[in-house]
């Protein structure tokens, strides 16, 4: 998994301190502990990549299933946004409190991308990425 890059000077908002993802391709097993947290094994050779965007936000709503919604800001377009779209994915994020947490175990994550117009006419486009299922899982700790 290639990591998605903004421009030079950009970091993360308190919240969530960092943010990655892989392709399911790329995951060769997921184990559930008996403390509940989980614990995510790649095929050989792959690598979570790492979203350097700002803007990170992840919340989950409960009900008869979980609806489960990861957003970031990237400033400056990446070439390549727009074959994200195309794979399913896990995310693993770490909180502000230096908690690790998983999202997209039982249904994979479908990633949207949506190009952002500069706030000032010589500012640069940017992408709000947006990661989402519907499952029977939340967030879980990893």
């Amino acid at each position: 998994m290639e990591e998605l890059k903004p421009n030079e000077g950009c970091s993360g908002m308190p919240g969530i301190a960092e943010l990655k993802i892989v392709k399911v391709e790329e995951v060769a097993e997921i184990n559930v502990k008996a403390s509940g947290t989980v614990g995510v094994v790649l095929k050989p050779g792959c690598f979570w990549g790492k979203v350097h965007a700002t803007r990170i936000s992840a919340v989950s709503k409960a009900g008869k299933s979980h609806t489960n919604k990861i957003t970031a800001h990237l400033p400056g377009f990446p070439d390549y946004a727009g074959d994200l779209s195309k794979g399913r994915y896990l995310a693993a994020w770490v909180d502000s409190h230096g908690r690790k947490w998983m999202c997209g175990f039982g249904e994979p994550l479908r990633l949207t991308v949506e190009r952002t117009e500069p706030d000032d006419p010589s500012g640069q486009y940017g992408a709000d990425i947006t990661l989402e299922n519907e499952s029977e899982f939340g967030f879980q700790k990893m």
